[in-house]
């Protein structure tokens, strides 16, 4: 269930976060920041863009994912394994994310 709540959470604060327009100017509280993102204000707004479509759809996936370990566990009851499997599973989508934008980022001219 970690993996569902967790998911689910980071999905609404994304789509909030992407329908306010805080990510448009530089700050230093919120959106993707690195040092490719930070160059020119077209890497960040690249970097924006590209990070909140890209975490929409990881999240999307883990969520689904988070509904079978959901089931999973009313049937069979929570357990360490099916805990670390989630954590797992939450910590390589954020590495998919990070090495995914940075490599968009390369390419932006």
């Amino acid at each position: 269930m970690i993996l569902f709540f967790t998911s689910l959470l980071s999905l609404l604060i994304i789509i909030l976060i992407s329908r306010s327009n805080i990510v448009e100017d530089r700050n230093i509280m919120i959106g993707y920041r690195s040092r490719q993102s930070l160059k020119s204000p077209k890497h960040w707004a690249a970097a924006q863009k590209y990070s909140n479509n890209l975490a929409k759809k990881i999240f999307s996936l883990l969520i689904i994912l988070g509904i079978f370990f959901s089931v999973y566990e009313l049937i069979k009851g929570m357990n360490l394994y099916s805990v670390t499997v989630q954590t797992i599973l939450i910590i390589l989508g954020c590495i998919w994310l990070i090495i995914s934008t940075e490599k968009y980022l390369k390419s932006v001219k």
